[in-house]
């Protein structure tokens, strides 16, 4: 099976065509989707997340709602490392 997908490629700052070959539930894909920085938002990455998922396969970054609640335990981390009683300097030393 073979797709060809094309948009703007953020890693490259241009157009471009992206060729997705297809056999046995493995696929050529011949870009750098599986470890490019902009590959979940980029316009040709979510088209071929789409190719993989509608094929049985998995896009090669967490779902949405991990995401966000990972960006939650972050958060959550931050503000109780900053909101943590200290003790003054010279205090029970």
């Amino acid at each position: 099976m073979e797709e060809s997908f094309s948009g703007y490629c953020r890693a490259i700052d241009a157009a471009r065509l992206v060729l997705c070959e297809g056999s046995g539930g493995e696929w050529d894909i011949d870009c750098n989707f599986e470890n490019c920085d902009y590959a979940h938002s980029c316009p040709i990455g979510r088209q071929i997340a789409a190719l993989l998922e509608r094929e049985g396969g998995d896009p090669p970054w967490p779902s949405s709602a991990i995401l966000r609640m990972s960006l939650a335990v972050i958060v959550v981390m931050y503000s109780l490392h900053f909101l943590q009683v200290r003790r003054p300097h010279g205090c029970g030393q």
